[in-house]
């Protein structure tokens, strides 16, 4: 019996060894075909066999499946200048094997960059962000092309702001004003004798006069008719401003006026020129020479002791309770109220877009200040506009470009003129001196 209970345990020290043996045996197997399947793909791609050598790829991949070489595998075709089967690799075998790896996305990238597919090399990058896979690979990769460009098919004698409410904007062509959207697409055809900023709806004059505010498909909201004046008579409105403030700007042939939204009655004052209250304020003038400040229920804030006052070309004067007024030849930024922020004058200014930073002119060079009146060290120029969204066209040796907030060149001076950029990341440029066409960014477009 004690022989056969010290058999039991000698026994057992045996089978498992034997299971070792077995396991570890078997793993070399695997390791060798691993290897010997690795070694015939890179020999037949060194000897120019592609499909063989992506087969063994294949098959190496299927015993010991890796991001490096799959990263291996895929370099095959950008080593080939092929950067539709790389890309092709990405899509349907690398990102489902490793949908969480950053080489994986450092990988489609480049297949996108060689192709010359801007756009879906940001949206690759934009996949990578939302899964937390960004890396200084990564970043690396996109920085050369982060502001690369497209300048979208169309042309346009004149061109006014992208909405934020909508995206859409006005154009002219041969006299005529319709409306385009982010892509460059005609949305309303260009039937108008003038069209302006869309806000909830756009002011048009359509081609026998009448006055009237549209909506996104050109069909007429609120009409001239609709509005009286102080007497309850029809008001004659001939042209209408951007809708702002819960009031209506409009001219009646000899004056400007504000109306109620809601009554569309007059409120007391007619002006020589006006502007639309916005974040608070405006600015009227009934001389045409002087201009005071409004508050947002349209009563007079300051006297008329201003000779101008800036206006974006969204036909605001205010922006993050900031603003410029010219009094004594000279701007002055000021709050909503008129009381200056700082002692330094300008010899020109324009209105703040956002909460970033203004460009004036000062010593007979454009630069920027902040909200405070700080001036930032992003270089001066021979002209310059207010930052929008992040980008600021600045004027360099007789041409046009922009810069972002650190006052980096990008995009380099190429056109004629500049506008301000929209939220999706289109602008209106001059290609030429006389034509206005839709420059998109590709980070954007995604």
């Amino acid at each position: 019996m004690k022989k056969f209970r010290l058999g039991v345990p000698l026994l057992l020290v045996l089978l498992f060894a034997g299971s070792v043996y077995y396991l570890t045996d078997s793993r070399a197997g695997v390791i060798r075909k691993y290897n010997e399947k690795l070694q015939q793909a890179r020999e037949a791609v060194q000897n120019g066999v592609l499909t063989d050598g992506m087969s063994m790829y294949r098959e190496a991949l299927a015993i010991h499946p890796s991001v490096e070489i799959y990263t291996e595998a895929g370099n095959v075709f950008l080593d080939k200048e092929d950067p539709s089967a790389a890309y092709s690799w990405y899509e349907k075998e690398f990102a489902p094997a490793y949908p969480d790896a950053p080489k994986t996305y450092e990988f489609g990238i480049r297949a996108s960059l060689a192709a010359q597919d801007y756009q879906e090399a940001f949206a690759i990058y934009d996949t990578c962000a939302k899964r937390e896979a960004l890396s200084t690979a990564v970043k690396e990769l996109m920085e050369p092309v982060w502001y690369a460009y497209e300048l979208l098919y169309g042309r346009y004698d004149q061109a006014a702001a992208f909405s934020v409410d909508n995206g859409l904007a006005a154009v002219a062509s041969d006299g005529r004003w319709g409306y385009v959207n982010q892509k460059g697409t005609s949305v309303i055809g260009a039937s108008y004798l003038s069209a302006d900023l869309f806000a909830t709806y756009a002011p048009v004059v359509d081609a026998d006069g009448n006055a009237s505010y549209i909506d996104a498909s050109g069909n007429a909201k609120i009409t001239a008719s609709q509005f009286m004046d102080e007497d309850g008579n029809p008001a004659g409105i001939k042209q209408f401003r951007p809708l702002a403030g819960g009031f209506a700007l409009a001219f009646n042939g000899i004056s400007w006026s504000y109306y109620d939204l809601e009554t569309y009655q007059k409120r007391p004052g007619s002006y020589a020129d006006a502007t639309v209250i916005a974040n608070g304020v405006g600015a009227v003038t009934e001389d045409g020479y002087t201009w005071a400040l409004i508050g947002a229920d349209g009563s007079i804030h300051t006297p008329y002791d201003y000779e101008e006052v800036a206006v974006n070309d969204r036909g605001e004067i205010c922006c993050a309770d900031r603003l410029f007024v010219k009094k004594d030849g000279t701007y002055w930024l000021t709050d909503p109220n008129g009381t200056q922020i700082s002692a330094q004058a300008y010899e020109d200014a324009d209105a703040f877009y956002e909460d970033s930073y203004a460009a004036v002119k000062k010593d007979g060079v454009w630069q920027y200040i902040n909200a405070s009146g700080e001036e930032q060290n992003l270089g001066t120029f021979e002209e310059a506009k207010s930052f929008s969204n992040g980008m600021a066209a600045v004027k360099i040796n007789g041409m046009w470009g922009y810069i972002d907030l650190e006052g980096k060149q990008a995009i380099a001076p190429v056109f004629y003129d500049a506008g301000a950029f929209y939220r999706a990341g289109v602008a209106f440029v001059k290609q030429t001196e006389d034509d206005w066409s839709v420059l998109r960014l590709y980070r954007r477009s995604s």
